[in-house]
């Protein structure tokens, strides 16, 4: 088994119910930005950061039972599988070094709806961006390079909002 397999099953069992792959996508990518090793890496795309090997391994996570895919009125969201409370306990001493970086994750994001995960984690990812080059970025940049990216779909004070809350929640 691998880390992913047991982060996910924590969390599904966490969060209860996942509404869709873009929340699920967004919430680990959180994971792994907080510094629990996932095997996933991450590229901007449409909705955000994005990850093929999470994507390519939805059908698994479903086939060992650590997710159960079902159709809502809006779209498709995960519960728990048979298999995440055996997974759990198969990856304890992993989670007992990272749980508590899970959870906080989880305590700051995982309320969201799928759309503001997107905004979060998009926000998140070109503030990184920038801080790896050792630029510094501000609010308006942000604002401009979220209007770029994501046209009106954001109203200019969740952006601002969403970035408040990332740098104090991820770059103090």
């Amino acid at each position: 088994m691998n880390n992913l397999d047991t982060v996910l099953a924590y969390v599904i069992s966490k969060q209860q119910k996942i509404h869709g792959k873009v929340a699920l996508q967004k919430l680990l990518y959180f994971v792994k930005e907080v510094g629990v090793p996932v095997e996933a890496n991450y590229f901007m795309h449409i909705f955000g950061p994005f990850s093929l090997d999470i994507a390519n391994r939805y059908r698994v996570f479903t086939a060992k039972g650590i997710l159960v895919k079902f159709q809502e009125n809006w779209g498709e969201s995960f519960i728990a599988g048979e298999n995440t409370e055996e997974i759990k306990k198969t990856g304890r001493k992993f989670l007992d070094l990272y749980k508590e970086k899970i959870d906080f994750v989880l305590n700051k994001v995982g309320d969201l709806y799928p759309i503001d995960l997107e905004l979060y984690a998009t926000i998140h990812y070109i503030i990184k961006e920038h801080v790896t080059k050792g630029q510094r970025i501000n609010e308006e940049e942000i604002v401009r390079e979220i209007r770029a990216e994501k046209g009106p779909k954001f109203t200019d004070a969740n952006i601002k909002k969403s970035y408040s809350d990332i740098m104090e929640w991820f770059f103090q």
